[in-house]
């Protein structure tokens, strides 16, 4: 699979050459896979299904959707947790901050602030010293295999400042 990469600032002003509006921020949107539904809930969660390293979201990264293909296996209703640890400082985590004991197999899913088992550090920054790693398996009713694919949408705040 290509990859695309961007290195610049973008502005939204929206054809105001005043420069009186607030300029948007962009979404971004990563894939990622949790190959096994019955590991620990601090297991890293993959690229995807052919691509085990690690999806690392920026420092100041905030969270706002995750969209699942629930399809773990077995079990009695199996839950599954998503969250996050930092890169450089391990002992900053929240391993169900971003879903707390999911439906770990009602097939395609959207965990946002409307659904009652979004985790407590969805809309917000999870941190702003470092990237963090996220993580994903088991909650507390456990599947019996399977796995969970999906996308984590967040943007990075931006104050709009003008760049010099």
């Amino acid at each position: 699979m290509a990859t695309t990469t961007f290195s610049a600032v973008i502005r939204s002003y929206g054809g105001d050459s005043t420069k009186t509006v607030t300029p948007a921020v962009t979404q971004h949107v990563v894939p990622f896979h949790i190959a096994d539904p019955t590991a620990a809930n601090t297991t890293n969660v993959a690229r995807s299904s052919s691509d085990a390293r690690s999806v690392i979201l920026p420092t100041g990264a905030i969270v706002t959707e995750i969209i699942v293909n629930a399809a773990a296996t077995g079990g009695t209703n199996p839950t599954f947790d998503m969250g996050w640890i930092g890169v450089n400082d391990a002992t900053a985590l929240d391993v169900d901050g971003l879903v707390a004991e999911g439906d770990a197999d009602a097939g395609k899913s959207v965990f946002n602030y409307a659904t009652a088992t979004i985790g407590d550090d969805v809309g917000t920054t999870m941190s702003t010293t470092q990237p963090v790693r996220l993580t994903g398996g088991v909650g507390a009713s456990a599947a019996t295999g399977g796995s969970l694919t999906g996308f984590v949408v967040y943007h990075v705040s931006d104050t709009g400042e003008t760049l010099t």
